[in-house]
């Protein structure tokens, strides 16, 4: 799967809450940080969509919490956009050290 098509694929799981189905795409290679053609990682897309834990799963699985879209915008930013009330202690725990063993190269 090329980076493009695993960034949309990754992205259309997180919009839809599929964890299992993104789960069992990371466990097979897919980069929990991988974007679309506008640069939105899957993270951008659960905060905004609303998708509390698909985003603590992506970040659990290494997603770069302050990844950038095309238009500058962050995971975080993109939440509070839409409405999400999520405390900010949620998105602390986010800039927190990820485990070598799961961290993306």
């Amino acid at each position: 799967m090329d980076d493009l098509t695993m960034g949309m694929t990754l992205c259309e799981n997180a919009r839809l809450g599929k964890l299992e189905a993104l789960e069992d795409l990371i466990r097979c290679g897919c980069d929990p940080s991988a974007s679309d053609y506008d640069r939105r990682t899957p993270l951008h897309v659960a905060a905004a969509e609303g998708q509390k834990t698909i985003a603590q799963s992506l970040l659990d699985s290494g997603c770069q919490a302050d990844a950038r879209d095309r238009w500058g915008n962050t995971p975080q930013s993109e939440a509070e956009r839409s409405g999400q009330n999520w405390p900010g202690t949620f998105w602390d725990s986010a800039t927190r050290e990820v485990p070598k063993a799961r961290r993306k190269s």
